[in-house]
């Protein structure tokens, strides 16, 4: 049924939860499992920064370690595992990602790091974005 499974995580509480998921879903169908993060520094950040380079490489560097943190506990459980990190906005690299990979199901927390605030909770965030524009199914953990 699943091929390749897409991960996206943050890190957060949610999304080690939503990775337990995904790695058991790999391992359950013998699937590929592709973990992925978006780089996106808010722009707060971006402002105090006193070099915007330096945060940059700093927030890949972290999101690395945690594609990285995944895949090897995918590896422990016999499953294949690819690692993606990029710098854009996260709904978008998910959805681009998934459509390039041809990935049958994506598996995100329900809510993340970013999607603290009010106007995320209204509007939605990374994981409603993503419900909404995914052509594939998307699994949704709390």
């Amino acid at each position: 049924m699943y091929d390749g499974i897409l991960l996206a995580t943050d890190g957060s509480e949610t999304a080690e939860r939503a990775a337990d998921h995904a790695v058991a879903l790999a391992s359950e169908f013998g699937a590929t499992l592709h973990v992925v993060h978006a780089v996106a520094p808010g722009i707060t950040d971006v402002i105090s920064s006193d070099s915007v380079g330096e945060l940059v490489h700093d927030a890949e560097e972290t999101g690395e370690e945690l594609v990285e943190k995944v895949a090897d506990r995918a590896r422990a459980e016999g499953v294949d595992s690819v690692t993606h990190v990029e710098q854009r906005v996260p709904h978008e690299v998910i959805i681009e990602y998934a459509d390039e990979n041809e990935v049958d199901v994506i598996v995100v927390g329900s809510r993340g790091r970013s999607e603290k605030s009010l106007r995320d909770r209204l509007l939605g965030g990374v994981s409603t974005n993503v419900v909404y524009v995914s052509d594939v199914p998307v699994l949704t953990v709390r």
